[in-house]
């Protein structure tokens, strides 16, 4: 289901906070696409001027895994039936 939401968009943000349900942090997806040309290397600039580093944003490793745990987790049938019922 979710790969199927994804294919109608070229970039799509996400907080973690509210969906992943982890305590920090959050994504930004880009498609590489006609469309978005420009687009990730204009986001990877302010990102670093307002967060630090573009690549984790300062996330610490932890919350890094967490983050990647909680997108696992967010993509299981029932959870995704709890949230949607």
């Amino acid at each position: 289901m979710l790969k199927k939401i994804c294919d109608y968009f070229e970039a799509a943000t996400m907080s973690s906070k509210k969906d992943n349900l982890v305590n920090i942090g959050g994504f930004l997806a880009i498609r590489k696409s006609p469309f978005t040309v420009g687009l990730y290397e204009k986001c990877m600039i302010t990102s670093t001027l307002y967060d630090g580093n573009g690549g984790n944003s300062g996330l610490s490793s932890r919350n890094l895994e967490c983050l990647a745990i909680g997108i696992k987790e967010m993509l299981c049938e029932k959870y995704m039936h709890a949230r949607l019922t």
